[in-house]
């Protein structure tokens, strides 16, 4: 019989893992600036929980303008718990705990499977990854999926060997959980079910309660979701979603590129084939071919091949730093390391002398090391800024805040570009729609993030509608017909000047009956604006900033024809679709 811990056992333990999140914590600092104006969706998702009898969008029809309903969920509790003016930081900082935990929980998995020298060498991997601490810190789900998937794995290892009430409820819990904290992750429940015949015996119902329990609980909340707002899945995915030949083949490529980045990321890649094996032993386990039971390895690898598969399907990711491939770098890490300690045995039986081992562990650390050199990342001109390039403005401050404000370049790119026009003729240009009497006034832009918040900050609904000319946050345009790419409706994105002018598309016939006073885009070229000249536009902002050597702009142009406002009104700001 197993003798408990004692206290001093669980005390060195508790400070091992505080070290590993100390280390990471310490390493993930330089990236707080990290992330993109996405996080202002669901930040903006998190503000209007509560609001209405569901999520709402910028104007304030029931939908879902996130793909993570745990992530807005989440980022709901700034704007209930800190002052105004800080829910964006404080949002970043709550997206990044979940990170955290991910790596501590990493680390004291590996620690009990592998032994505490083996668990700091693949945390050292981890710290080295710069796309995981820029994710860590990114405002989104990242983190929060990472953790959950290492715990789905885990679940599933326990549940298969001990199939009783409380891992049965863990992991059916897991399985619901991780479809809502990234709507592409509807394969859960399904492995869940499957995994149903390779539990340890016995009776039929025991096995199938927690994946029938999951399944029917994923499928009622789609069934909600689909009741109050009209859809089955979030909007985004209706506006991105474009399963294709073309999509697959970029899908490929972007995996492929993540793992080209540097030598580590080639190392991480040996965890495909790796994980091939691990589904084949699996499989041998479900046929009967195997009197071995499937372990934490099969069933880690098997996550890597469905999350790394959905990557691919879907196209990958329009953000920088591989956003998508990061998804799985935790189970990927788990899977190396397991695969590393099946031939320990081995090693360690032919590599007696201490120092060859003292040279290996070198080497590994030397090649672990060579993460940092991944191109762009860690120097990304536009982006963001890491310590050291900001060390003259705060040479010893201990600011987060301001550090993490100032790091953001969409975020200065939009107080520095696009604020003088928000404070001065956005004001001006509504005062005058209601002396017409021809409010709300209709502003259109495919930024749906920090500006479409911005506005509703300012004004209501009844003051300013805005369309969301990619289709993330609004179901109507986002469910139009017309080619789909990773940033949305390429109809309202890479050809919004002839959508607007033309009306030729889909897209453009519906904005036919909703034409925009006010088109705001991130830069325009003379072709793009003697276009909109002949519908009858005018360039009336212009204004570009120099941001870490880079330029960044923000475009207005607005007309002076009558707008259609209350037909707009109709299309955009519909009531319950029941």
């Amino acid at each position: 019989m197993m003798r408990p811990e004692s206290a001093l056992t669980r005390t060195r333990r508790s400070l091992q893992a505080g070290a590993a999140l100390l280390v990471l914590a310490l390493l993930s600092l330089p990236f707080v600036g990290a992330g993109h104006d996405d996080a202002w969706i669901m930040l903006f998702a998190g503000e209007t929980l509560g609001k209405g009898q569901w999520f709402l969008n910028h104007n304030g029809a029931t939908q879902e303008i996130s793909t993570s309903v745990l992530g807005a969920l989440l980022a709901a509790l700034p704007s209930r718990l800190v002052p105004a003016s800080h829910e964006y930081v404080a949002w970043k900082f709550l997206a990044w705990l979940p990170a955290m935990f991910a790596g501590v929980c990493l680390f004291t998995l590996l620690r009990e499977r592998c032994g505490q020298t083996a668990a700091y060498c693949w945390i050292f991997v981890l710290c080295c990854t710069p796309q995981w601490h820029y994710w860590a810190w990114g405002g989104l789900e990242s983190g929060l999926f990472c953790l959950l998937s290492l715990l789905f794995a885990l679940s599933l290892w326990q549940w298969v060997e001990r199939p009783d009430t409380r891992t049965g409820f863990c992991v059916s819990a897991l399985a619901f959980a991780l479809p809502l904290a990234r709507a592409d992750a509807l394969w859960a429940p399904l492995v869940l079910v499957c995994a149903a015949a390779l539990t340890r015996p016995s009776p039929l119902g025991r096995r199938l309660m927690p994946g029938l329990c999951a399944l029917a609980a994923v499928f009622a909340f789609h069934g909600l979701r689909r009741w109050l707002s009209g859809q089955w899945l979030p909007s985004p995915a209706y506006a991105k979603a474009a399963l294709s030949a073309e999509g697959i083949e970029q899908g490929l490529s972007y995996l492929y590129q993540f793992h080209a980045q540097t030598p580590l990321h080639a190392l991480l890649a040996i965890t495909l084939p790796l994980s091939v094996w691990g589904l084949f032993r699996l499989l041998r386990c479900a046929c009967g071919a195997s009197t071995d039971r499937p372990g934490l390895f099969e069933w880690a690898a098997l996550l890597v091949l469905i999350i790394d598969t959905t990557t691919v399907m879907v196209g990958g990711d329009w953000m920088s730093f591989h956003r998508f491939a990061v998804r799985s770098l935790l189970l990927k890490i788990l899977v190396l390391a397991l695969a590393a300690d099946m031939t320990s045995t081995w090693l360690a039986a032919r590599i007696e002398r201490p120092c060859v081992r003292k040279l290996m562990l070198a080497a590994f650390a030397a090649f672990a090391l060579t993460g940092w050199t991944a191109d762009g990342v860690v120097e990304k001109p536009g982006q963001f800024k890491v310590v050291s390039q900001i060390s003259e403005d705060v040479p010893f401050s201990l600011d987060l805040i301001g550090y993490m404000q100032d790091s953001n370049i969409p975020l200065q790119r939009d107080i520095r570009a696009l604020a003088p026009w928000l404070d001065g003729d956005l004001p001006r240009l509504v005062e005058q729609a209601r002396t017409a009497g021809s409010l709300p006034l209709v502003v259109a832009s495919y930024q749906a993030g920090y500006f479409a918040r911005e506005v509703r900050q300012r004004f209501d609904a009844s003051e300013v509608l805005f369309v969301d000319l990619a289709g993330l946050t609004e179901r109507r345009i986002g469910s139009l017909p017309g080619p789909r790419g990773a940033l949305g409706l390429s109809d309202g994105i890479i050809h919004w000047a002839e959508t607007l002018a033309q009306a030729g598309n889909p897209l453009g016939r519906f904005l036919a009956d909703c034409r925009p006073d006010v088109v705001y885009v991130l830069g325009a070229t003379p072709d793009e604006i003697r276009l909109m000249a002949s519908a009858g536009y005018v360039l009336s902002y212009h204004k570009t900033v120099l941001i870490d050597g880079l330029p960044h702009g923000a475009v207005i142009l607005t007309t002076s024809s009558p707008p259609l406002s209350n037909k707009c009104t109709a299309l955009l700001q519909s009531g319950n679709p029941r």
